[in-house]
């Protein structure tokens, strides 16, 4: 990857099946096919690949240098596609994680490219410091190559903040050594730099051999129309108007517009200098033709950007959006499954004590069973005595009173009995139907229910919404005989919580058919047009 990367690339195209690749294979699959991509100077046309490698990692906590390089890369992706605010972000989150390791030049090419977008906002102070840093990073790297480019970048915001020359031109030797010994790329841009640098203090001869030395070395012809143009500009100035017009036409065939303008506009100034005044007005005319073109390519770039901005933040409304609702379901459902369980304990635990209740008046009325037998038998004995004295009559007489007082007792206990087991609010049966009823509001509310719901269905949930909210269902029928079943249905639904795109889609019908009904609703119920429906149900 560092030394070929066009055999990287290669490489990775050849892998079979990537799509099939989960996990960390997927993560490192699209980390380096970034990579790559990014080394070989092609364009990124998404983040979709990247962002691959960004969920994996994100959570991961051990392999930091993979977490690092994954957020500088998809930094790369975000600053190749003008998403300049995600960059920063992505460069500042990967600084974050390498900082005091001894990844160098990784932290070196991190600063580097913080440094690039705050020289592209014009932010010179920070874009300085950041070159500096990754001027650092790079000699404790011992990267030569990457020495160079930061090198050269200082000396660039030097230049452009017009310090002293000797400032600016000992960056750039010191840059040109470090290019030469390492024999990098930036040797050329390093020169054509000089010459312009040389060019504005007027020194023509410095200037141009800079120039000519950095148009033999640059083998990129693209790069090599800039040269091209800064050679004819000085020629213009030397007037050696036939080695400016031979470099300026090369320019002609860059594909850069500005670039082609400037030459046009050379070219322009050129034929005036000679006199040709037919010839100089129709290269202005091309040269203004190709600034409205670019004119019209930047804004339409804009007009993509601010697009693709629009649609990037609907979309995160919509998740957010549909996040709320997902979480607001999730928390009816929650709240109906504890109102559930709550219902159950509740319930047993009253019919725990109605049982234990009931076991402690057993226990009292066969206390007393026992006591009348006894008594009955001593009454007995009594009378077998055959022994009619006041003394035995006034005892089998107060035996006979215990005897009553105690069945009239039990009489009562067992009476309080009846009571306690007629007054049970519910039996097995009724159980069955309200965790019935739960389950199908449940699935209303997940939409897991694709059929209409059952006449028996509904009455299990009128039911349940009588012993709920103490007799919803029977006094809505009651007090408001006007009242269809439909009309109750998404009473109810109201007061379970249901939202009105959940009644649409229970009951097939549009969002707009449910704020109708609820208008027929407050007219039929007697509230006004501008009252809350569902917060008179609640309180209902």
């Amino acid at each position: 990857m560092e030394g070929h990367p066009d055999s990287a690339l290669i490489l990775l195209n050849h892998i079979p099946h990537p799509e099939k690749l989960s996990g960390k294979s997927q993560a490192d699959y699209a980390l380096l096919m970034t990579q790559a991509i990014d080394k070989n100077y092609l364009d990124f046309s998404s983040d979709s690949l990247i962002r691959f490698a960004v969920q994996y990692y994100a959570s991961d906590k051990n392999d930091f240098r993979s977490k690092g390089k994954t957020y500088f890369y998809y930094g790369r992706v975000m600053q190749e596609l003008s998403r300049h605010e995600e960059a920063m972000k992505a460069y500042l989150q990967a600084r974050t994680i390498l900082e005091g390791s001894k990844e160098y030049k990784l932290l070196g090419l991190i600063s580097e490219r913080i440094g690039d977008l705050c020289w592209e906002q014009d932010f010179l102070e920070e874009a300085l410091k950041n070159y500096k840093s990754s001027r650092t990073y790079y000699t404790y790297a011992k990267d030569s190559c990457c020495l160079s480019y930061a090198l050269r970048n200082i000396a660039r915001v030097h230049f452009y903040e017009r310090e002293s020359f000797d400032t600016i031109r000992a960056y750039y030797q010191s840059a040109l050594e470090v290019a030469s010994l390492s024999k990098s790329a930036s040797e050329s841009s390093i020169m054509q730099e000089l010459g312009v640098l040389y060019r504005e203090r007027k020194e023509y001869g410095k200037a141009e051999s800079y120039f000519l030395a950095s148009l033999n070395l640059e083998e990129n012809i693209n790069y090599r129309y800039s040269t091209h143009l800064s050679l004819g500009k000085l020629y213009l100035y030397t007037k050696e108007l036939s080695k400016a017009e031979y470099h300026l036409m090369k320019c002609l065939n860059s594909t850069h517009l500005d670039l082609k303008a400037d030459a046009y506009n050379c070219l322009s100034g050129l034929e005036k200098e000679r006199g040709d005044l037919r010839l100089a007005l129709s290269y202005k005319e091309e040269e203004d033709s190709i600034r409205q073109q670019s004119q019209k390519e930047e804004i339409g770039k804009a007009m993509a950007d601010l697009q693709k901005k629009y649609d990037n933040e609907k979309l995160q409304k919509e998740n957010l959006q549909n996040t709320i609702a997902y979480k607001n379901k999730l928390l009816l459902c929650l709240a109906l499954l504890v109102a559930m369980v709550c219902f159950l304990c509740y319930y047993y635990f009253k019919l725990n004590e109605k049982k234990k209740r009931i076991r402690e008046i057993e226990r009292v009325i066969d206390s007393n069973r026992v006591l009348i037998r006894i008594y009955e038998k001593e009454v007995q004995e009594y009378r077998q005595r055959e022994d009619e004295s006041d003394a035995t009559r006034n005892k089998m007489g107060a035996l006979n009173a215990k005897v009553l007082v105690l069945s009239m007792q039990n009489k009562e206990l067992i009476g309080r009995i009846k009571t306690l087991d007629s007054d049970r609010v519910i039996n097995d049966s009724e159980i069955t139907d309200y965790l019935v009823a739960m389950r199908l509001l449940l699935s209303l509310k997940n939409d897991s229910i694709k059929e209409d719901l059952s006449g028996e269905d509904w009455g299990r949930i009128f039911t349940l919404l009588d012993f709920m909210h103490h007799n919803f269902y029977s006094r809505l029928r009651q007090e408001f005989s006007n009242l269809t079943k439909h009309d109750i249905e998404i009473c109810c639904l109201f007061r379970c919580g249901f939202t009105h795109e959940e009644l649409g889609r229970i009951f097939h019908t549009a969002s707009d058919s449910v704020t109708k009904a609820k208008g027929r609703l407050k007219k039929r119920i007697g509230i006004s047009i501008n009252d809350d429906l569902e917060e008179f149900l609640r309180k209902y």
